[in-house]
């Protein structure tokens, strides 16, 4: 959720949740961190996609816990 002043700069209601994103960056040279940047934004200006991919050596999906074959009762 937002701080007061936040969501004065944001011209938002305390009560809208925020998303935070902090990100890090580092040096290409020995991988230290040379600057941190930090973003917040309301949630109703933004949308976040994650594409899940499976590993080829992935086994495979899980049997269904309530009879043990994976099949649906």
């Amino acid at each position: 959720m937002p701080t007061k002043d936040e969501a004065a700069l944001l011209e938002i209601p305390t009560s809208l949740p925020v998303l935070e994103i902090v990100r890090q960056g580092v040096s290409g040279g020995d991988d230290q961190p040379i600057e941190v940047t930090e973003y917040v934004v309301a949630s109703d200006r933004v949308e976040t996609v994650h594409v899940l991919h499976r590993d080829e050596s992935a086994q495979p999906p899980w049997p269904n816990p309530t009879d043990g074959d994976g099949e649906q009762p």
